[in-house]
């Protein structure tokens, strides 16, 4: 019996998890929750544990799945917190159990840790290897982009999502906020647009997909939703003209405009919600989508305000995203120069959506006002046109610069026309996807990389996939983009 009761013992102590910090470097294989700039936040059993002679390891506490678990970062030194909430504190961050709900996020920002592991092995990707020093210096169609964004449009964005009057992730104003949102996306005919559902309760991610000739893809993101300070509760009004109604009127515009355009890689349009909770839209999506071709994200948070003219845009990135900060830079520089940029590379700077993909590895920088969140009206009823959202100049150059770094790193292909080529004796169109000859006629057409693709006799409509191909018709040779 003795035996028995303590074999049952040491099954459940090696049943038993442990919430741990993992200083960096590492040097061994390992599954994370979240990463900061000097750690790995991660939750083992005492067996595996042990296995990690060679790391610097800091034990939390036991760990349960069923718990949440969150990061809190100091705003304000007068900021309080509960003591007995806490499980680890340093100068930079506090590891809190449970959901913070007495706190106010106006003293302090907020990111819940993910449940997912994620992979890391040694060393990380040198995402560097993207060269932003081959820029071209300039490009007329870039030029055309930036030249098309519209203050108007962009006040009017704003102006529409301040009008749901709360966009609380918990509240019927954001799911009419992600509606027209959707809706909006779907009008204007963007290739694919869907609904991403995260967290019971909340209203959900909206996603627009505008397609490439590559799967390889680019995110733009802003989150939707809005706090007046206590964003797990439904609050009534929390109108967020510029948190984060001016990131979404970033994407939106970027969108309009884009639409118009076709583009080597593929753009993800993205507005997150429950970003106040903690991340929970952008952390849920990042976990389904890790494996992805993600070539990097721009996030736009709070671009609405200047307490100082001339204003200065914040740009932050991790150690893996320079190269993404670095690139926006020099587009500045080319296509909108009377804005400047602030460049900060700080991985302790994890309360915002982007820090999603960092903790899957993937490049992200975030674009913001100013990284000390001046704003008096930041999480405030205030926060509407003429009291958080100051200075629609501003952001519209911070929009323009998103847009000429996007359109480069997309890498333009052509405007979007219906086209009609006349070739000897006959012709044809195109339109869409299909390619309708006047007359019956012979040829072969092949993928960019020189593979026969599709061979056609006598034929008066063919029907190709998404792409670039190269068209050979009796002794013509032509290069035919599709589009749809």
């Amino acid at each position: 019996m003795c035996k028995m009761l303590l074999s049952l013992l040491f099954s459940y102590l090696n049943t038993r998890s442990y919430l741990l910090l993992i200083e960096k470097p590492v040097k061994t294989e390992i599954y994370y929750l979240a990463r900061t700039e000097k750690y790995f936040i991660t939750f083992l059993k005492e067996e595996e544990i042990i296995k990690l002679k060679r790391e610097k390891i800091k034990i939390i506490g036991e760990y349960s799945e069923k718990e949440e678990y969150f990061l809190l970062k100091r705003r304000s030194f007068k900021a309080k917190i509960v003591p007995e909430n806490i499980l680890y504190e340093n100068e930079e961050f506090y590891i809190v159990k449970g959901i913070p709900r007495d706190i106010n996020t106006r003293d302090f920002f907020v990111k819940r840790i993910p449940k997912s592991l994620k992979k890391f092995t040694p060393p990380e990707n040198n995402w560097n290897l993207y060269e932003y020093k081959k820029i071209k210096k300039y490009n007329q169609i870039i030029s055309d982009i930036v030249s098309e964004i519209s203050p108007d449009s962009v006040l009017n964005f704003v102006r529409i999502l301040q009008n749901f009057i709360t966009r609380n992730s918990y509240t019927q104003g954001c799911l009419n906020a992600t509606n027209w949102a959707k809706n909006y996306f779907l009008n204007q005919g963007i290739d694919s647009v869907y609904f991403h559902y995260h967290t019971s309760g909340m209203a959900p991610n909206v996603i627009g997909i505008k397609f490439g000739l590559s799967d390889s893809y680019y995110v733009l993101s802003a989150h939707i939703d809005a706090t007046a300070g206590f964003p797990w509760w439904g609050e009534s009004v929390a109108p967020g003209a510029d948190d984060d109604g001016s990131g979404c009127a970033g994407v939106l515009e970027c969108f309009r405009v884009f639409k118009n355009y076709e583009f080597k890689y593929t753009i993800y349009f993205i507005l997150f919600t429950g970003e106040e909770q903690g991340l929970y839209g952008s952390s849920d999506f990042c976990q389904e989508h890790q494996n992805d071709p993600i070539m990097g994200d721009i996030q736009l948070d709070m671009i609405g305000y200047v307490n100082y003219l001339p204003e200065s845009l914040d740009l932050i990135s991790n150690q893996n995203s320079k190269w993404l900060m670095d690139s926006f830079e020099v587009y500045l520089e080319n296509y909108v120069p009377e804005l400047k940029v602030i460049k900060i590379v700080d991985a302790n700077f994890w309360y915002s959506d982007h820090s999603s993909f960092w903790d899957i590895g993937k490049p992200a920088i975030l674009g913001i006002e100013d990284k000390n969140v001046p704003n008096p009206y930041y999480h405030s009823r205030g926060d509407t046109i003429g009291g958080g959202f100051n200075n629609i100049n501003f952001c519209t150059n911070v929009i323009k610069g998103t847009a000429a770094t996007l359109a480069g790193l997309l890498k333009p292909v052509t405007r979007i026309d219906e086209k009609k080529e006349k070739i000897s004796l006959f012709s044809f169109i195109i339109k869409g996807n299909k390619i309708i000859f006047t007359k019956p006629t012979s040829g072969k057409i092949y993928s960019i990389s020189g593979r026969k693709f599709l061979e056609f006799k006598e034929s008066k409509m063919i029907e190709l996939k998404r792409g670039l191909f190269l068209v050979n018709m009796r002794d013509k040779n032509f290069k035919i983009i599709v589009f749809k």
